[in-house]
């Protein structure tokens, strides 16, 4: 009875570290693996984040660029208005010389 509740007990002893060891392996060969996947597509990823950061870099100065053109088209715009205007009262004031003497 003694020996029997020994093999049994040793039995489980031997099954949880079996399981343990695979376990570790286990880990171990995940981190591994992650390892080699980080060092394989690193440079993948720093070349990709340049990319990113040299497009976002040319999309503002896009933006810039863009806003800068809308001011002025706004400057001119303002600018004609005025000149329309002086032109309307010129006119309306040679109109008003031409009936004066008539």
């Amino acid at each position: 009875m003694k020996e029997l509740l020994f093999n049994i007990i040793t039995k489980i002893y031997i099954d949880a570290k079996r399981f343990i060891i695979n376990t570790v392996k286990k880990i171990k060969f995940e981190n591994r693996k992650s390892s080699i996947i980080n060092v394989m597509y690193d440079p993948l990823i720093e070349e990709k984040r340049k990319e990113i950061d040299n497009l976002k870099t040319e999309l503002k100065n896009l933006k810039e660029n863009r806003n800068k053109i809308n001011k002025q088209i706004i400057k001119l715009k303002d600018e004609n208005a005025d000149y329309n205007e002086k032109i309307k009262h010129m006119q309306s004031f040679r109109n008003f010389i031409l009936n004066k003497r008539f």
